[in-house]
Formats: structure tokens, C-alpha cells, sequence
């Protein structure tokens, strides 16, 4: 079973107790909620720019990852990245949109259209948030990536000390 928590993920990660179907589980859960949020997102004057910062924010993000990684014990890369990433997409940057979009539902069902013109005068703060959550995401995926590749775990992460009997 994988951890949806990033902590005991990366040390999973580090330990090497994942299989091979699990880190694919990982990557294709990554690639599904990216589709879901753009087909739930929409097109708006601010998709290209948005995209653009996105790219940009992806592309050092997962360039400080890797070197991350390189400074720590230099395997596995794809993997932590894809399964650390898979997390921290889910914890940091969907539960909060999701949450956003059933407010946005909810206040929609209850107050009608005045909602839709209120969200859309918001549009611009609610990229920033946007940009905002993805690079925590990166900033926590490279903490955890230096977890991962901080070499094999000591006995006080895995098992209990035994106690000394006299």
C-alpha cells in the first residue's frame, strides 16, 4: 500500500520497499489528476500565461530536485520524483483546488449567478494561489527528495529497540 503522506513515502522511497506497480500507480494517478484539473479548470484568457508560469516553475523545480538527489546518493531519480510528486500534487496543490471548485459549487447552488462574476473578478488572485501552492509543491518535493536519498534508514525509523532485560 503507498503512503498518500509524503514522509513515510520517501522513506518507502529510500528504503526501496516499493514495487515496480506501485510507482507506475503513482505516475499514472499524477497524469490523471492533471487531466482531470485542466478539463475541470477550463479555458480562460489567463490559460497561456498561466501554462507558461507553470512550465517555468516545473522545469527549476525538477532541476533543484535533481540535484538534490545527485548531492544525496544518486539513484532513482525518476522514481522519487514521480511517487514524491504524485503525493505532494495531491496533498498540497488538488485537495485544495477540489476544495475550491465544491465551494465554488456549493455558493453557486445557493446564491446563482452573482457567484460566477465574483469567482471571475477573482480570477487573478486565484492564479497567483495557483502558483503559489505549485511552488511549495517543489519546495517540498525537494526536501523529501534529500529524505529519499539520504541513504539507508537507521534502526530507530524502522524498528523498535529491543528493551534490555538484566
Amino acid at each position: 500500500m503507498i503512503s498518500l503522506f509524503p514522509a513515510p513515502l520517501a522513506r518507502s522511497l529510500r528504503d526501496d520497499l516499493l514495487t515496480e506497480r506501485q510507482k507506475l500507480s503513482c505516475v499514472l494517478g499524477l497524469l490523471f489528476m492533471s487531466y482531470v484539473t485542466r478539463v475541470l479548470r477550463g479555458d480562460s484568457h489567463y490559460s497561456v500565461l498561466l501554462l507558461s508560469v507553470y512550465l517555468v516553475i516545473s522545469v527549476i523545480g525538477t532541476a533543484f530536485t535533481f540535484r538534490t538527489n545527485a548531492r544525496g546518493d544518486n539513484r532513482n531519480f525518476i522514481e522519487r520524483w514521480a511517487c514524491l510528486h504524485f503525493s505532494l500534487s495531491l496533498l498540497v496543490v488538488y485537495v485544495p483546488q477540489f476544495l475550491l471548485y465544491g465551494l465554488y459549487v456549493l455558493l453557486f447552488w445557493t446564491y446563482g449567478r452573482g457567484v460566477v462574476t465574483a469567482f471571475q473578478k477573482l480570477s487573478p488572485i486565484l492564479m497567483f494561489l495557483d502558483v503559489l501552492l505549485l511552488t511549495i509543491e517543489y519546495f517540498l518535493l525537494n526536501f523529501y527528495t534529500r529524505v529519499a536519498a539520504s541513504g539507508p534508514a537507521s534502526p530507530s525509523e524502522t524498528t523498535f529497540a529491543p528493551i534490555a532485560t538484566p
